[in-house]
């Protein structure tokens, strides 16, 4: 609904900072609480806004109520956008009202203005969970109810040992999933070196023993682990040669139609 009636420069208020502005609404406090709300009146009634206002709003109640009340709100602009800021909702050391127990707050503007549950929260430093001899973990949820969450918790390290988790060089954007080990307990290999592994399969079909497979996973470094899941021809693998791109199957006899499952190590 339109701003219904603006109302400035009461008697007795000319060159009076801050003044008061009077404006009658239709809308709820929801409504003329969004960003941009006093836009309209600059391109309907002609008025210059000013940061040093005060106003005193009239809204409905609820979207079909008749009921109306009255709000006081100060006017503020952001880029090219005039809103009003509810006052009543405003603690007295400018906490942005309703807060909930053990939410994290956040900065809302640079004047030490506080509120809850941004989108996003930015700390310019460390995050800590906890303190030793206390315990503190750091959980995540996902987006659809009832399914599980993801948290990162210390244990006793059987002394002053910290554990450290950090990316090396990358030359793209990757995103790293932890597979269903199908046990409540599980590890996660480590090595004192970079490792990286593919776990692959190809079908096909050979007339020959010796069998060459595309992969550009694979190095002439490489070792390559697999063996044949399905084929038409009893054989078996009696070596692996790796090389740039590629490596070389010899099995004990032509396969014919096969599946070969392998591990590539690097």
């Amino acid at each position: 609904m339109p701003i219904l009636d603006v109302q400035i420069n009461q008697v007795g208020q000319s060159g009076v900072s801050p003044s008061i502005i009077f404006i009658l609404t239709d809308d709820t406090l929801a409504e003329v609480s969004a960003s941009g709300y006093l836009n309209g009146i600059v391109q309907k009634f002609g008025i210059p806004l000013s940061e040093e206002m005060f106003a005193v709003v009239t809204t409905k109640t609820a979207p079909n109520a008749t009921s109306m009340q009255v709000g006081t709100f100060g006017i503020k602009k952001l880029n090219n956008n005039w809103s009003l800021i509810d006052t009543t909702s405003l603690a007295p050391n400018n906490i942005l009202l309703p807060t909930t127990l053990n939410h994290i707050a956040t900065y809302t503007d640079a004047n030490g203005g506080l509120s809850q549950d941004a989108p996003v929260a930015i700390n310019n430093g460390n995050i800590q969970a906890g303190m030793s001899g206390s315990v503190g973990a750091f959980t995540s949820y996902p987006a659809t109810v009832g399914n599980g969450s993801f948290s990162f918790a210390a244990a006793n390290a059987g002394g002053v040992f910290n554990t450290i988790i950090s990316n090396g060089a990358m030359t793209q954007s990757t995103l790293y999933t932890i597979a269903d080990i199908g046990a409540a307990f599980g590890y996660i290999p480590v090595t004192p070196s970079p490792i990286r592994i593919k776990s692959a399969s190809q079908s096909g079909t050979s007339a020959l023993a010796n069998i060459f497979l595309f992969d550009t996973f694979c190095t002439t470094t490489s070792l390559v682990i697999g063996n044949f899941s399905a084929q038409a021809n009893p054989a078996s693998v009696l070596s692996i040669t790796p090389a740039n791109g590629a490596f070389t199957l010899s099995a004990s006899a032509a396969p014919g139609n096969l599946t070969f499952n392998y591990i590539i190590i690097n």
